[in-house]
């Protein structure tokens, strides 16, 4: 007959634990991460991806693919006005965002339809500013669903309390109650 659980030798924890971490499944998962990544740089598509950025930043031709991606790119955006966009989006704190906006609005009067971009500049307190993101956002509302709909609509009931433009007090509550 078969060995008896007794006759058997029981392993112990420490025995089962080290098998199991020699196990392809369990364990090791930071080190294939790691390989993946490594593998994913040193590949040649992400080597073009890596040189076609760059064309974009410095102006360049820019390629189809990045045009849906980035579509500041494909309205024809110099790489100084990607760069103030960036720095609105990235900004931290109301005194970098100022800083940025006037840079932008020093450049251009108009917002790309970039709604990262709307949202982070509704932030900026110019009366003047917003009526015109407010329009835009109300013209692009009709033609495409808005992401992030919750944070705008806070956003804009926001404004509608605080602004004291006559202008800008009932179309950013249209707006809001639009996005809930």
């Amino acid at each position: 007959m078969g060995q008896d659980k007794e006759d058997r030798e029981k392993k112990s924890w420490r025995d089962i634990d080290r098998k199991r971490d020699k196990s392809r499944h369990a364990g090791g998962g930071e080190d294939r991460e790691r390989k993946q990544d490594q593998k994913l740089e040193n590949s040649t598509a992400y080597q073009n991806y890596k040189q076609d950025l760059g064309k974009l930043f410095s102006g360049g031709e820019v390629p189809d693919y990045l045009k849906e991606i980035a579509p500041q790119a494909a309205e024809g955006a110099s790489a100084g006005t990607l760069k103030l966009i960036g720095a609105i989006v990235r900004a931290s704190d109301d005194a970098e965002l100022d800083q940025a906006m006037k840079a932008y609005l020093a450049e251009r009067q108009d917002f790309p339809d970039d709604f990262d971009l709307l949202l982070r500049a509704l932030d900026y307190e110019s009366d003047p500013v917003r009526l015109t993101i407010l329009r835009q956002l109300d013209r692009l509302q009709k033609e495409f669903p808005i992401p992030h709909r919750r944070q705008f609509a806070l956003k804009l009931d926001s404004i509608a309390m605080l602004s004291d433009d006559d202008d800008v007090v009932p179309l950013a509550g249209a707006l809001a109650k639009r996005l809930r």
